[in-house]
C-alpha cells in the first residue's frame, strides 16, 4: 500500500514542509497556488528560503552589553605579585635564635629585678618588693644568730623575724599574681630558643664545613695557577 503525504506550500514555511516530507515513506506532494509552474517554483524558493521557527537566546551570539560595569568591579585591581624571599641558611637562623635567646635572658633578668621596661609595671613593683623582703629577713636572721653579737643586740632582730616572714609571704603572693606568669612565659621562650638552636646547629656546622672546603679548594686552585706561571 503506497503512503504519500501532502503539504501546503504556505502552511508554515520550510520547517513544517521539512517535517512533512521527512515522515512520508513513499513520496510527498507539495500543493501551491500559482499561475504556472515557473511561478510556483519562484514562490516556493521565496517562501521556503526564510526561517520561521522561534528564536532562542542560544541561537544568538553573545555581544557586549550597554550596561555599565558595577563600581566594585571597575575598582578591582589585580593581585599584587608575590615576592619570593631567598631562603636563609641554617647559620643565619642559628645566629638569629642565639640573639633572641640573649634578649630573652636579659628581659628575664630585668623582670626578676624589677628594672628595664618592667620598672613601672605591677610585675616590677612585685619583684622589687620580694627582693627587699628577702634581704630584710636574711639580715634579721644573720643578726639574730651572730655568735659575736651581744644578747641585747640579737633581741630586736629575733623579735622582728616573725613579722618579716609574714611580709615575705605577702611579697611572694604578690609576685605569683603579677610577676610569675611573665617569668614562666619568658622561660618557655628561652627553652624554645635553645631547642631551635640545637635543631639547627648540625646543619649550620655542615654549612661551615662546606665553606671551609670551598675556600681550601679556591686556595689550592690559586696555588696551582701560580705554579703554572
Amino acid at each position: 500500500m503506497e503512503q504519500r503525504r501532502g503539504t501546503d506550500a504556505t502552511g508554515g514555511g520550510r520547517e513544517l514542509g521539512y517535517v512533512a516530507m521527512s515522515r512520508a515513506r513513499d513520496g510527498t506532494t507539495i500543493h501551491s497556488t500559482a499561475d504556472d509552474l515557473a511561478h510556483a517554483v519562484d514562490d516556493l524558493q521565496a517562501d521556503w528560503g526564510v526561517a520561521r521557527h522561534q528564536g532562542w537566546i542560544t541561537d544568538t551570539p553573545a555581544e557586549p552589553g550597554r550596561h555599565p560595569i558595577p563600581a566594585r568591579f571597575r575598582q578591582a585591581r589585580p593581585p599584587a605579585p608575590v615576592h619570593e624571599f631567598p631562603q636563609r641558611s641554617a647559620t643565619e637562623l642559628v645566629r638569629e635564635a642565639q640573639r633572641r635567646m640573649v634578649d630573652l635572658h636579659r628581659d628575664l633578668d630585668d623582670l626578676r629585678t624589677g628594672t628595664g621596661h618592667w620598672t613601672d609595671t605591677p610585675a616590677g613593683h612585685a619583684a622589687r618588693a620580694l627582693d627587699a623582703a628577702e634581704r630584710r629577713l636574711t639580715e634579721a636572721r644573720r643578726l639574730a644568730q651572730d655568735p659575736d653579737a651581744r644578747r641585747r643586740d640579737r633581741r630586736a632582730p629575733t623579735k622582728a623575724i616573725p613579722q618579716l616572714e609574714v611580709a615575705l609571704d605577702a611579697a611572694h603572693h604578690d609576685w605569683e599574681a603579677h610577676g610569675a606568669p611573665d617569668e614562666r612565659q619568658l622561660e618557655r621562650q628561652v627553652t624554645a630558643a635553645k631547642r631551635e638552636i640545637a635543631k639547627l646547629t648540625p646543619d649550620a656546622n655542615a654549612e661551615h664545613l662546606e665553606r671551609i672546603q670551598a675556600r681550601n679548594a679556591e686556595r689550592a686552585a690559586g696555588l696551582d695557577r701560580g705554579l703554572d706561571l
